[in-house]
């Protein structure tokens, strides 16, 4: 279910995004993947979709989910909202993608990207998301941030 609204959503900021002249961020332009993992990252993020989508098609079809497919799609919708609205960006959107980049590094082919949230990263481990979700909260709380 995570999933199904974190590929909704991406697919509602998708089509604001198109309606504006803009280019994907990532799913729909792949630009910004390495090109030896590209083919990697399409499966990643087409397949789950397509299987819930289209899972009725075949009821006695399984299918084995890779869990960081909603993790690529909730990165995507939040960068292309940031290129949508540079300033409308929230904390939490910020803080999803110093996690992300710190647990992806290797995946962007810009590593300039991931170089600036190294350090945020080695707040906490990024293994336990809950916990580097929280240092952050409280490292961006302590500089007057407000994050509700």
């Amino acid at each position: 279910s995570v999933h199904t609204l974190a590929a909704a959503a991406y697919d509602i900021v998708h089509a604001i995004s198109k309606s504006q002249g803009k280019k994907a961020f990532v799913v729909k332009n792949i630009d910004l993947i390495r090109p030896e993992k590209k083919d990697e990252y399409l499966k990643t993020t087409n397949e789950p979709q397509n299987f819930f989508k289209h899972g009725n098609s075949d009821p006695n079809s399984e299918y084995e989910f890779p869990l960081e497919s909603t993790e690529f799609f909730i990165w995507d919708a939040c960068m292309m909202y940031k290129n949508i609205d540079p300033t409308g960006s929230t904390a939490w959107m910020n803080i999803f993608c110093a996690w992300f980049y710190a647990k992806y590094p290797d995946t962007l082919a810009d590593k300039t990207i991931a170089d600036r949230y190294r350090i945020q990263a080695s707040l906490s481990g990024i293994r336990n998301r809950r916990k580097f979700f929280s240092d952050m909260v409280s490292a961006l709380r302590s500089t007057g941030v407000v994050v509700s």
